[in-house]
């Protein structure tokens, strides 16, 4: 049993990245999905593969993008809100993650955001992780 399954699911995108592998396998969860939806739509991973049929046995399985040379797309994730230690942000407090190369992700209530959504459309939250 995985105590933080969000870190693990990070670390896992990270280390299969380090690795140079074409994809990585994670067990599913509805809030692990949200998070590789966003991922996806802000061109960190390449495709999400949802696999199987009973709860025990399904995963998500994501295609990771590499750049020129061969370089992963993910040069390094950060999370910031944790198990033991929540860390909520204020839409006037959420700054650029690298000066704009990275992103945050938020748990609000209007469900899983990232930082630019978060100053544009004026809600805060849980900052879930950073990523660049």
């Amino acid at each position: 049993m995985v105590g933080d399954p969000v870190g693990d699911m990070l670390i896992r995108i990270k280390n299969a990245g380090m690795a140079k592998l074409p994809s990585v396998s994670i067990p599913y969860s509805k809030h692990k999905d949200a998070i590789a939806e966003i991922l996806l739509k802000e061109g960190y991973i390449v495709h999400i593969h949802r696999r199987g049929k009973k709860a025990s046995k399904r995963t998500l399985e994501l295609d990771l993008k590499y750049g020129k040379g061969g370089a992963h797309r993910i040069s390094g994730v950060s999370r910031m809100s944790k198990p033991g230690r929540r860390l909520y942000k204020a839409c006037k407090d959420v700054l650029p993650v690298k000066e704009g190369s990275g992103m945050a992700i938020f748990s609000t209530p209007a469900g899983l955001k990232t930082d630019r959504d978060v100053r544009k459309e004026k809600v805060g939250g849980e900052l879930l992780f950073t990523i660049w």
